[in-house]
């Protein structure tokens, strides 16, 4: 055997069947071109022999990959690691491009280990000019989001601060109530009234009293600029005596008030011009419920009242106990075992609070419960009359109480004994 002989069956290279193909490095570890196969000097950028330009690239793990999909593969992250210059897309295309992502890496992940490493098993680096795109990029879309993000979460905190504000109306409309009771006419001024309008909130600039009954709200400059000088106008209607009130009018911006005050939403206008009046069967009570509730039979045996309105999930019974039946039970006692027993049914207290309807002295509770996975809030409302109590409950989906409170709350205040 000659000498060359020997050096050849020395020689690391591969063998392969096809005597006639160029044989390849076996790890494309740099020592051989990957282009002919000859044996090389480390590291040399261009093979001497058929002049392929050489790199050492980096065999890059499915898993890393993967898992740079799932977390940001809205920043392309899992493409620049793989070294392809275009998951600056990903970013482009923003919450699409997370979801293709996604369905990436999960493929990533079933790929077999050979045709991984046939593809990714000698990767080049990534270029400058791919990662300064990646950062331009990712600030972009972070930009973009903070754009959408900030506005809207100053505008949650604008309607929050306003519903606070809000509180500040209810002793006016009650005691104008009262006055329109007892006078038949609107007060002319707060004072007339025998209260004074406080602005004990730093958002409220004034609150007065302006002509037909017509209270006007003022905002501040201090902790809402945006909305500074703006009003909220809540105008009164009086039928047989009972006020309703529309909220909609004013400057404030739709945006930040609350759903009842919203120009074409159910609000206390709406409740006002679409009404029916009714009564129990024993010619106790008087309501005006919306006209379209209709009477039920099937939502308590003990209710003198029972209506719904079935599409808007609203509901709506009136239990009476007279005082011959119960004793000589203080209201507030009779509230108290009322909730009592209704606490024994997994109902939990959210709020409470104390009211005049027609003179009359009233409880209302919010409760929330639960029943067949379904969430409930319940607006519960005690009222004292000449010879018995009377028990109110009107419910409704929790996701729909947005647009039922205002209504339950324009209900209740109709509530005339007979």
């Amino acid at each position: 055997m000659s000498k060359n002989n020997n050096q050849n069956l020395n020689s690391p290279i591969s063998i392969v069947e096809d005597p006639y193909e160029a044989p390849k490095t076996p790890n494309g570890n740099g020592s051989f071109c990957s282009q002919c196969g000859k044996k090389i000097t480390p590291r040399t950028r261009q093979c001497p022999f058929c002049h392929q330009y050489q790199f050492q690239g980096k065999q890059k793990s499915k898993f890393v990959a993967a898992t740079f999909g799932i977390l940001l593969g809205f920043l392309g992250a899992h493409r620049f690691y793989l070294g392809q210059w275009w998951g600056i897309f990903y970013i482009i295309f923003g919450v699409l491009g997370w979801l293709v992502a996604i369905i990436e890496s999960l493929v990533f992940l079933f790929t077999p280990k050979k045709s991984w490493e046939g593809k990714y098993s000698n990767v080049m680096p990534t270029s400058g000019g791919v990662i300064a795109a990646a950062v331009i990029g990712s600030v972009f879309f972070i930009g973009i989001l903070a754009a959408i993000a900030i506005p809207a979460y100053q505008d949650y905190t604008y309607r929050a601060k306003i519903s606070e504000a809000l509180n500040q109306i209810n002793p006016i409309q009650r005691e104008m109530q009262r006055y329109v009771n007892e006078n038949s006419r609107f007060a002319g001024d707060i004072e007339e009234l025998g209260i004074r309008a406080n602005a004990r909130l730093a958002i409220i600039e004034s609150i007065s009293l302006k002509e037909q009954g017509i209270i006007k709200l003022q905002f501040s400059k201090i902790g809402v600029p945006l909305i500074a000088k703006e009003t909220m106008l809540f105008v009164p209607t009086n039928t047989d005596g009972q006020l309703t009130w529309d909220c909609s009018g004013g400057t404030l911006p739709t945006k930040y008030r609350p759903p009842a005050c919203r120009k074409g939403s159910y609000s206390n206008q709406q409740f006002s011009s679409s009404t029916q009046r009714v009564s129990d069967s024993l010619g106790l009570v008087e309501l005006r419920v919306p006209s379209n509730w209709s009477n039920r039979s099937d939502l308590n045996d003990d209710a003198i009242f029972q209506m719904a309105n079935l599409r808007r999930e609203e509901y709506m019974i009136v239990i009476e106990d007279s005082f011959s039946e119960i004793g000589d039970v203080p209201f507030e006692e009779y509230a108290s075992l009322q909730n009592e027993s209704l606490a024994s049914s997994s109902l939990r207290l959210i709020s409470s609070g104390e009211f005049d309807v027609h003179g009359s002295k009233a409880l209302q509770y919010h409760m929330h419960g639960n029943v067949e996975n379904n969430d409930i809030d319940y607006m519960i409302v005690y009222l004292e009359g000449k010879e018995r109590y009377y028990f109110v409950m009107m419910w409704t989906l929790s996701s729909k109480k947005t647009k039922a409170w205002p209504v339950f709350k324009s209900v209740i205040q109709t509530f005339k004994e007979l």
